[in-house]
């Protein structure tokens, strides 16, 4: 499927074009974020990516493991050697789909006309 964000070559692309295109993507749940999905439940690409996620020391990971994330494509190397996570569809994909189920089981909160102010909720 394609999707036309800017409809002449004439037009310059603005970052506006490629956010609008990014979330395209990302919506659109194709393949090969699908696969991303069912790759970040499995534990050895989940006990990396969650403390990378969250600024956390890796701890005792096995080089097998780290590199199997690199061979993936799902994290690369820095200039100065750590992991960090490959490129930005990446950057906003994989938080999505690792808190999924927490947003998905969330309840619904319906604002209406008659919201209380901030003061009349604290007392």
């Amino acid at each position: 499927m394609t999707e036309v964000i800017v409809p002449a070559p004439t037009i310059a692309l603005t970052i506006e074009h490629v956010e609008q295109a990014k979330e395209i993507l990302i919506q659109r749940k194709d393949t090969h974020l699908d696969s991303l999905a069912y790759r970040l439940r499995e534990p050895r690409v989940r006990c990396i990516i969650e403390p990378m996620l969250a600024g956390q020391e890796l701890g005792d990971i096995p080089d097998d493991d780290r590199q199997f994330l690199v061979d993936l494509g799902l994290v690369k190397r820095d200039q100065e050697g750590g992991l960090i996570i490959a490129n930005p569809i990446y950057r906003e994909v994989i938080p999505r789909v690792l808190t999924g189920g927490s947003q998905d089981s969330l309840p619904r909160i319906a604002v209406n006309s008659r919201s209380r102010t901030p003061s009349q909720l604290a007392g």
